[in-house]
């Protein structure tokens, strides 16, 4: 049940993020949903949608793990 709970709310959030302009927050997050649903067995939806949201910024992973490294080394995020 708490699974269920978990997934929805990053649904939503990942919405948000669809719609949302790059922010260090929402890169934050960005890059802490792609390492939840990284090797994650379903929600294909899900990892869709984030590869759409690294699209839609023009970033590749690697270069959202990099911005977010230097932004979590600067301030706190959460």
């Amino acid at each position: 049940m708490l699974l269920l709970v978990l997934v929805d709310n990053d649904r939503q959030m990942i919405t948000r993020l669809l719609q949302a302009n790059m922010t260090d927050e929402n890169l934050a997050d960005l890059a802490r949903l792609r390492i939840r649903y990284q090797n994650f067995p379903g929600a294909r939806d899900l990892q869709r949608n984030l590869n759409l949201a690294l699209q839609q910024w023009g970033l590749t992973e690697e270069e959202l793990f990099e911005k977010t490294r230097k932004i979590h080394s600067q301030k706190k995020v959460y």
